[in-house]
């Protein structure tokens, strides 16, 4: 299984991850994990954080981190974690994304899963004009 980390500067992530399980009629979402990283915490301790959180989600199969913004301070912190570690980032999340990884990452492979992540984000962006 592929962990998931779910990174929001205020409650959204949770928010959104209680929407999922809703919509899934789940009450749990195994190996997926909202973290709020408060703009008052510094680079360094949100670091530390996020390696300790990996870890200990990273079964094997790796860590799929999505953030907020590409740019945000969340993903600065993610892009130093990537060099060693079997981590992908997706910069920018909907409910569309998370509900396809809480359905998919309990069979896929992290790769697979960041692509399907991905493009089902792009598919269900819609600007839906009145006539």
């Amino acid at each position: 299984m592929v962990g998931v980390i779910v990174i929001s500067e205020s409650k959204a992530s949770n928010e959104l991850l209680s929407t999922v399980r809703k919509v899934l009629n789940r009450k749990r979402l195994p190996g997926i994990k909202a973290v709020t990283f408060k703009a008052s915490v510094n680079y360094e301790r949100r670091q530390v954080r996020l390696k300790k959180l990996i870890n200990k989600m990273d079964g094997g199969d790796g860590v799929l981190i999505m953030t907020e913004l590409f740019g945000a301070s969340q993903t600065n912190v993610c892009k130093k974690l990537l060099k060693n570690q079997n981590v992908q980032v997706i910069c920018g999340y909907n409910l569309p994304m998370l509900i396809e990884v809480a359905s998919l990452n309990e069979k896929s492979k992290l790769p697979v899963l960041c692509e399907k992540t991905r493009d089902i984000g792009k598919k269900y962006i819609k600007c839906v004009c009145c006539s």
